[in-house]
């Protein structure tokens, strides 16, 4: 990787994080999220997918967050990214840890003006690797190392909290659970549509 002066990173007023992938790598980003959360104090607009709530963000200080509807047709990623660039006024570092090179967020980049993009399209200003050696954890954290030498990872990388909400939702499983037959099991299972990351049989 690159060697960056991180000094111009440290005076950005308004960055963006952009983050509309499926609920796994909403988790796997998570550490590098909580890390430029902390470092943009109340500085930091987060991006998501709207159909995948990210409530393991909602405690942390940034200063808002948007959600959009997002149509993903062919392998595309699709969006109405005049009407969220108008929410967003004077950003001047945008973030995209979406790995897919998509048009429509190369056209959200440059509504936005941006003085300076990172992420995995190659039209941007600094191309982050998606490398198959490292943990996908470690891949988004590249952000940050580029950003800032000073935060570590293992700091970020504790379980999130549950809200109230979801507390209630566990409970009432557990409750479930406890006065359900001893023969009987819950299995909690994340499936994945796509064939590249499936299973061989």
């Amino acid at each position: 990787m690159a060697i960056y002066s991180t000094k111009p990173f440290q005076y950005k007023k308004n960055p963006v994080v952009f983050m509309v992938n499926g609920i796994g790598d909403g988790f796997l980003a998570l550490p590098t999220i909580r890390a430029l959360a902390n470092y943009y104090y109340n500085r930091l607009t987060l991006i998501y997918d709207a159909s995948i709530f990210p409530t393991w963000v909602c405690d942390l200080p940034q200063k808002s967050i948007i959600l959009v509807e997002v149509n993903r047709n062919n392998g595309s990623i699709d969006f109405d990214y005049f009407s969220v660039a108008e929410i967003i006024n004077g950003c001047d570092l945008f973030i995209s840890l979406n790995y897919g090179k998509f048009q429509h967020v190369r056209n959200f980049s440059n509504l936005l003006y941006a003085n300076c993009n990172i992420g995995f399209d190659p039209t941007f200003n600094i191309v982050l690797n998606q490398s198959k050696d490292k943990h996908a954890s470690e891949v988004y954290y590249e952000v940050v190392k580029i950003i800032t030498q000073s935060i570590d990872i293992t700091g970020h990388c504790y379980p999130p909290k549950i809200l109230m909400n979801q507390k209630l939702i566990v409970k009432n499983l557990f409750f479930y659970a406890s006065n359900s037959s001893k023969d009987n099991f819950i299995l909690a299972t994340h499936t994945d549509t796509q064939n590249n990351k499936m299973w061989n049989e």
